[in-house]
């Protein structure tokens, strides 16, 4: 058998050129532009995530000056209280350490207390076969 495209007839020549570049058209859609769409499509959601993380380190570093003033101004409280020289040295105040037992205490009475109730908050469940 012997294949010749000189023994069809113009239109047979013609038809048969353009299924081999259809199917050559396909394959190339196919097997190349759509994963080089699929990849564009990634970079690009990769890039709208970096213009977003960008966009609030500028927001974040538009706000530093006002954060500089502000810890600044806190540093200037705490030297004009005596605080800060308090805090390096360890020292603390005799009445925070009554509070600090009254609260430990009520801690403990509050976990004895909630020992009690524990079941206080369950619902009864309703019976699966619907009797």
């Amino acid at each position: 058998m012997e294949l010749s495209l000189s023994k069809l007839p113009w239109y047979g020549q013609i038809g048969a050129f353009v299924l081999v570049c259809v199917g050559a058209v396909f394959g190339f859609w196919k097997f190349y532009v759509q994963e080089m769409q699929a990849d564009i499509e990634a970079r690009q959601s990769r890039l709208t995530a970096l213009r977003a993380d960008i966009a609030r380190g500028v927001a974040t570093a538009r706000r530093l000056p006002q954060f500089q003033a502000d810890v600044t101004q806190l540093e200037q409280r705490l030297d004009m209280g005596g605080i800060r020289s308090r805090i390096a040295r360890g020292e603390s105040a005799p009445e925070n350490a009554a509070n600090v037992a009254a609260l430990e205490q009520r801690k403990v009475q509050r976990k004895l207390r909630n020992a009690r109730w524990k079941t206080d908050h369950q619902v009864t469940a309703f019976p699966s076969d619907g009797a």
